[in-house]
């Protein structure tokens, strides 16, 4: 056999082997049906040929497994991406990293039962498979989230202005007159003035009329303002606040464009805007309980650069003293965020702020630390609540600031019951109650406010306030 002819027999054998091959299935080519199935393409991460298929698609759902494409369970041919959540399984059934979640077919309306006491908030569900943290209750039927001596189960106490069993009004005292037997009565509401209870802000309220309003609907007895203008305070802003038989709170300077140098606090500056109050009869308005209060300062921690320390609000109430005689001095901070001064107490500073938002912490705990570092302080308190930023989203209502949410009205009822039963507390302001500013979805407070719901929770409030034995904040 010549060269030539061994070469032409050793090239036909060579076609007729690959020929064989490629027959039964090892080329790059294949009329299998499986190359077809959805979920075998380069996106899947899957090559295309039949052998590779049945080696990483073993269940012959159309999705090769993990990490060749994107099936979680290749052993299940009714778990892919493709496939619907439910609840009769315990398993990721659409490979989306969770297993039962919220709407999964199947799944049941469970309602938010916050303050435990089997009853769920109606307004706050969601559809899960079983019970899932306070999600946990069938019943929607709780008025009131917050408490759990308030449901549909509990027995209703009259003329406390708090609706107990959730069927709409509170149970009317009975009129007819008690048989005098000449025992002492005792009527379970305390007597006297307790403590003042109020706004900050007022903004569109700050005239006789709006003044007299916010008064009747809200039981408001006090309220805080940024007043830097003496002339204008003392002579139109104190004697209609009188004239209303109500009480205020300044802020007597500017804010920190006053009071800085090089962005640090400078006492010298804040102290030079003070004696002018003086000239213009400041003095009457304390001394006839109108003017409550002198708020030193506002929001202590916003400085550029250095803030006030404790051993400087304690000169700058010191101060304040020397030249208001009987006005009673705080710092808008809460007690656990209020510099120590070199003494380790306040002499001068009668009280701080602690005004309760939600992403404080549980309400409890809240109140207890406060109470105690405001007594380490020696210093008295002013509770309340942030009603226009601090709520913890249940009122779906957006706040003043983008993020933050409005108070609901069961937040209001609730973390306001814990914080004036706080034994030092002098005084409740709550921020804000405003005519006039827009919140970050355009809404204006008082709008909201003046719901039925948020303003009846408001009133009663001021009620639960004005029942705490007085509290004095001046110092002797």
């Amino acid at each position: 056999m010549t060269d030539s002819t061994h070469f032409n027999a050793t090239a036909l054998r060579a076609v007729a082997i690959l020929t064989l091959l490629t027959a039964v299935g090892c080329g790059t080519a294949s009329n299998d049906p499986a190359d077809s199935t959805p979920g075998h393409n380069a996106a899947d991460g899957a090559a295309s040929s039949p052998d590779r298929i049945r080696r990483h698609d073993s269940d012959r759902d159309g999705y090769l497994a993990k990490p060749y494409g994107t099936d979680c369970d290749d052993t299940r041919a009714a778990v892919h991406p493709g496939a619907i959540e439910t609840c009769a399984t315990s398993y990721d059934d659409n490979c989306d990293g969770v297993a039962n979640k919220l709407d999964a077919t199947g799944c049941t309306v469970y309602y938010h039962d916050a303050d435990g006491d089997t009853y769920g908030n109606a307004t706050n569900n969601g559809c899960y498979c079983s019970p899932s943290g306070a999600y946990d209750t069938l019943d929607s039927t709780d008025c009131n989230d917050f408490s759990s001596t308030i449901n549909p189960g509990a027995t209703e106490i009259a003329g406390d202005g708090i609706d107990q069993n959730c069927d709409g009004v509170d149970l009317a005292v009975s009129t007819t007159p008690p048989v005098d037997t000449g025992a002492p009565v005792d009527t379970g509401v305390a007597s006297g003035p307790g403590p003042l209870y109020g706004f900050w802000g007022l903004n569109g309220y700050t005239d006789a009329s709006g003044l007299a309003d916010v008064k009747s609907r809200l039981g408001m007895t006090v309220f805080q303002v940024a007043c830097s203008t003496p002339n204008w305070c003392v002579n139109t802003m104190l004697p209609m606040v009188r004239a209303a038989g109500l009480h205020v709170t300044f802020r007597m300077t500017g804010g920190p464009d006053y009071d800085t140098t090089s962005g640090n606090f400078d006492i010298a500056k804040w102290k030079a805007q003070l004696p002018a109050w003086s000239s213009y009869g400041v003095q009457s308005y304390i001394d006839d309980g109108t003017l409550v209060g002198h708020m030193l300062l506002d929001d202590i921690h916003n400085y550029a650069g250095r803030d006030p320390t404790g051993d400087e609000l304690d000169e700058m109430a010191r101060y304040s003293k020397s030249l208001f005689p009987g006005l009673m001095t705080f710092v808008r901070e809460r007690a656990t965020e209020m510099p120590v001064p070199s003494s380790g107490q306040y002499t001068y500073v009668d009280a701080c702020v602690n005004q309760y938002q939600a992403n404080h912490g549980e309400i409890h705990t809240y109140a207890a630390a406060q109470e105690a570092q405001a007594l380490a302080l020696n210093l008295g308190t002013i509770e309340g609540l942030n009603i226009a930023d601090g709520g913890d989203g249940s009122s779906h209502q957006a706040g003043w600031r983008s993020g933050f949410y409005a108070m609901s009205a069961a937040e209001i009822t609730y973390y306001g019951d814990v914080l004036a039963a706080v034994p030092e507390m002098g005084m409740f302001l709550n921020w804000e109650y405003d005519g006039v500013e827009a919140w970050s979805d355009g809404t204006i407070g008082d709008t909201y406010f003046n719901q039925p719901d948020k303003q009846a929770a408001l009133a009663d409030l001021a009620v639960v306030v004005g029942s705490h034995a007085p509290v004095t904040l001046l110092k002797p």
